[in-house]
């Protein structure tokens, strides 16, 4: 072999050891299946993951003032499936402990007896799913919103007009109502309660209602076409005693 073959081969050689040598498309070194694109450390996917664990982390260290935010109330604030007070009530709670935001269902969480854990039970599912990433959640006692629909009549401003009360109140995906029909309000206030009622429904967001009342009773204090909207979905009655009364504070 002549001395030009000879070093053209060598070269060839040489060429296909770098080949060898060179890396493929950079992969993520986080997940080895994505590749880097750009100046990415890590990829898109990665990236996502990384930002939901922290701001997972964030939301179990403030979870109090997140709950806070969420409109849940200061005596409410550390209430969680462990200190909830399950007495014969272990598949609802069950139930409740699965809740997940794939949920398209409402929840009615009623009793005839009053302070027996509705209200923790609710505020227990919301930092359940807090705590598992979900914040498209709200919590609201019922007679606020009431309150805010009263203020829209007739308001002419953008913020508080009938129309800005139903978006905001459907806006949200996951949306506890707490203690339905413990008022009366207007027929006009009805027809505006109705509407949100309807609406989440028909656009699967998940609602979870407490009330004192039964389907029976609502139907008589709401109206038979809100007891209609809530019964297409899940109900449970919780059992128990009045906690506040028996806990009472003694002088």
């Amino acid at each position: 072999m002549n001395s030009a073959k000879q070093e053209i081969l060598i070269w060839q050689n040489k060429i296909e050891e770098i080949a060898n040598n060179l890396p493929e498309d950079d992969v993520c070194p986080q997940c080895n299946v994505h590749i880097l694109q750009g100046l990415q450390k890590v990829c898109a996917h990665c990236q996502d993951d990384n930002h939901r664990e922290a701001r997972k982390k964030y939301i179990h260290e403030n979870i109090f003032n997140i709950l806070k935010e969420k409109g849940v109330g200061k005596r409410h604030l550390e209430c969680s499936f462990d200190n909830f007070e399950i007495g014969k009530n272990e598949k609802t709670v069950l139930f409740f402990k699965s809740i997940t935001r794939n949920l398209t269902d409402s929840i009615l969480l009623y009793s005839p007896t009053p302070g027996n854990g509705k209200t923790h039970l609710a505020t227990a599912t919301l930092r359940r799913v807090l705590l598992s990433g979900y914040e498209d959640c709200h919590f609201v006692p019922a007679p606020n919103i009431f309150l805010e629909i009263k203020q829209s009549y007739g308001s002419g401003q953008s913020d508080l007009s009938e129309k800005w009360v139903i978006d905001k109140y459907c806006g949200i995906n996951f949306l506890i109502v707490d203690d339905i029909g413990a008022e009366r309000v207007s027929d006009w206030t009805m027809q505006i309660w109705y509407m949100i009622v309807s609406r989440r429904e028909s656009e699967m967001r998940p609602t979870l209602y407490t009330s004192n009342l039964s389907l029976s009773e609502i139907k008589n204090v709401l109206g038979a076409r809100i007891a209609s909207r809530l019964s297409g979905g899940y109900v449970f009655e919780l059992l128990g005693n009045d906690y506040r009364l028996n806990n009472r504070k003694q002088i």
